[in-house]
């Protein structure tokens, strides 16, 4: 589950950071979204982790977000959902 969710997180991640930039001003269409579970379903693991798997995963998770956060715009990554609101 948590690989699937990992997956999820890279795909869309790809996908938002593909269509950001100049000339793409709508953000992605959460039907369109290949799993809905993706970066959420990260989050909710991340939370029920001991504090050494969670610094583990987070490692991992957070180099994806660094891509998404690096070319979009939008809430920073303390506010809740971020991934969900950013351009």
């Amino acid at each position: 589950m948590v690989a699937r969710d990992l997956a999820s997180w890279r795909h869309q991640a790809a996908e938002v950071t593909r269509r950001a930039g100049p000339g793409t001003p709508d953000p992605p269409c959460p039907c369109c979204e290949p799993d809905p579970e993706g970066r959420p379903g990260l989050e909710r693991v991340l939370g029920a982790l001991s504090r050494q798997a969670r610094r583990e995963l987070a490692a991992v998770v957070g180099s994806v977000d660094h891509r998404v956060l690096a070319t979009t715009y939008g809430p920073p990554p303390d506010a809740p959902g971020w991934w969900e609101r950013r351009y």
